[in-house]
């Protein structure tokens, strides 16, 4: 679901297109229409929703119908959001989106699609208006007016959450909420394992509760915890509020710490920052890490499309933007977190310095993605088109999540994409962290 959306969303930026004087079919009032639609500029009708297919639209002529829905899909995941008024069902024959076809309803609100059980956002031109320049899978879907969640401006936390994984029931459970205990913290024995997410995500959102479920089965740690962060402040910040959660957890034995993505970042920062964190024997095993920054976020920054695409995201459900009370978050373009993933941010320079000198009793193994599943590689294709070059796993270069210049022990190259790393059915990423987990380190 996170990668065909991810693929949704990035297509969004793609698409552009004229304004062509349009051949207007006859329109029907009974609920359905159908005509062949070829290269030339054409507009459907149905019970007051306009459909206009732009010069060459469509992939091949075709014969279209489109018929209104009196009951919208099933909602979405986030509850948050509303469906309002009827659907539109789109049947395209054999034929595909490649350009554009812009939709009008006649009330306010989004426009968004829905296709094998999955809303995506289409590129809003004004209220009820939007268009679509890709297709969304199926060749048969679903158009509607959705009224999204309203996101409130960003707030740091300027603290951070805490988790204990149960194994009885497979999932992390609260200890700490913004920095203070809210139960009895865990006996943590002698080898305690910390996860650290990514940029959009989060411990309570469930995506790690499959490679803690693993890790315990397999007997890599004597408890497990999950560090939650706001991704968007700044990873010098959540760095020291890790350093401070592993102190209040009680970092008195050897520590493991798994890390995705940007919590590659925020583990980094909190081991080497200046003085001792806990005793030697430590590993840290960061995957899919941009440790050398990403040029997906200074292209899309350039275009002022970073934080709209991650509102988007996050307004959908697909990634995770709260403040710390709960509440959905808009995402701005320049973002404290997001200025310090660009490949020429200052803090990663400044991180990156003498970087294999500063990290003394903790042993670094870093595992990159050598592979891109087949919507990551489609995402890719277009990514290549804004940054100039594709990148590896989809989201990272593997040069990056490899950087030699951290001093890791190991550097491995697996065939998994950035996404398959939490992925319960990944048949290399889970048994690759074990092994680094059983490594011996000094």
């Amino acid at each position: 679901m996170r990668v065909y959306l991810l693929v949704a969303t990035l297509l969004l930026f793609a698409g552009c297109g004229g304004t062509t004087s349009p051949a207007t079919a006859p329109q029907t009032p009974t609920g359905s229409v159908s005509s062949t639609v070829g290269a030339e500029p054409q507009k459907l009708s149905v019970d007051g929703i306009d459909v206009q297919f732009e010069a060459a639209a469509l992939s091949q002529e075709t014969l279209v119908m489109l018929e209104t829905v009196a009951e919208p899909p099933a909602q979405p995941p986030n509850a948050e959001y509303v469906a309002e008024g009827r659907f539109l069902e789109v049947d395209l024959g054999s034929a595909t989106v490649q350009g554009r076809v812009r939709f009008s309803f006649p009330s306010n609100g989004e426009v968004w699609g829905y296709d094998e059980g999955l809303y995506f956002p289409l590129e809003q031109e004004g209220p009820g208006v939007a268009s679509l320049t890709f297709s969304p899978g199926d060749d048969d879907f679903l158009v509607g007016v959705m009224k999204p969640p309203q996101q409130v401006p960003h707030v740091a936390w300027g603290s951070w959450n805490g988790y204990v994984f149960n194994p009885s029931s497979g999932t992390f459970e609260p200890v700490i909420r913004q920095g203070q205990a809210v139960g009895p913290l865990p006996e943590l024995g002698d080898r305690p394992l910390m996860i650290v997410h990514g940029l959009g995500s989060s411990i309570q959102g469930k995506t790690f509760d499959p490679v803690a479920r693993y890790l315990w089965d397999q007997g890599a740690a004597t408890s497990i915890l999950g560090f939650e962060y706001d991704t968007l402040d700044a990873v010098q910040t959540n760095g020291t509020f890790l350093r401070q959660a592993l102190t209040q957890l009680g970092a008195t034995a050897s520590w493991n710490v798994v890390a995705h993505s940007m919590g590659t970042l925020v583990t980094r920062s909190a081991i080497e920052q200046p003085g001792p964190l806990g005793t030697t024997g430590n590993r840290a095993v960061l995957l899919c890490g941009p440790h050398r920054g990403s040029l997906m976020i200074d292209r899309l920054q350039a275009r002022d499309s970073m934080g709209l695409l991650l509102s988007i995201l996050g307004a959908r459900g697909v990634m995770e933007f709260r403040n710390s009370d709960g509440r959905l978050c808009k995402v701005e373009n320049r973002e404290p977190g997001l200025d310090d993933l660009r490949d020429d941010s200052p803090y990663l320079a400044a991180l990156n310095a003498h970087a294999a000198d500063n990290h003394p009793g903790v042993a670094y193994f870093t595992l990159a993605g050598g592979v891109r599943r087949q919507l990551l590689d489609t995402a890719a294709g277009l990514v290549e088109s804004i940054v100039g070059k594709r990148l590896d796993d989809g989201v990272v270069d593997i040069a990056s999540a490899n950087f030699p210049g951290i001093g890791q022990q190991e550097a491995s190259i697996l065939e998994f994409d950035h996404l398959t790393v939490n992925n319960e059915d990944s048949a290399t990423s889970f048994p690759a962290i074990l092994r680094s987990l059983q490594v011996p380190v000094p």
